[in-house]
């Protein structure tokens, strides 16, 4: 229960805290070292929009392959650590014991809402570093994530 409280305070709380007193010349959200003069000139972008860009110089049309890239990332990052982790060397121990005494199920449950506590330090990195807006950016269906 602690370990949740302080996980809750230090990956939600604070970086919603903190980003009350992080705000530009004309109010909008900064980020830390961030170099852009204006809210004009930094566009966020979505990480498809990136991945795409690595490769070509226009992204698909359609929506759903447009965001393949970025949902195979977000699949890659919640199923690999729930199939390596119990299995490999150094994090056997831990986390083979807590598959055993917990079970698949809980396990897997357990593991899901941690690495979705871990997205959003992910999307801070991402949004200071790349300015990467969202992950998944469909606005032709209203979502964005």
């Amino acid at each position: 229960m602690i370990f949740f409280l302080s996980a809750v305070f230090l990956l939600v709380l604070f970086p919603m805290a903190s980003g009350a007193f992080l705000r530009g010349a004309s109010g909008e959200p900064a980020a830390l070292f961030s170099t852009w003069r204006s809210a004009e000139l930094m566009v966020p972008r979505s990480l498809s929009d990136l991945l795409w860009g690595l490769v070509t110089s226009q992204p698909p049309r359609t929506p759903w392959l447009r965001e393949l890239p970025p949902v195979m990332l977000l699949a890659l990052y919640f199923v690999l650590p729930l199939v390596l982790l119990p299995r490999w060397g150094p994090t056997k121990a831990v986390f083979g014991r807590y598959l055993k005494r917990l079970g698949r199920w809980r396990f897997t449950v357990a593991m899901v809402f941690a690495l979705a506590l871990g997205l959003l330090p992910l999307k801070m990195y991402l949004r200071s570093l790349l300015a990467v807006g969202t992950f998944l950016d469909l606005p032709e269906l209203g979502f964005s994530f």
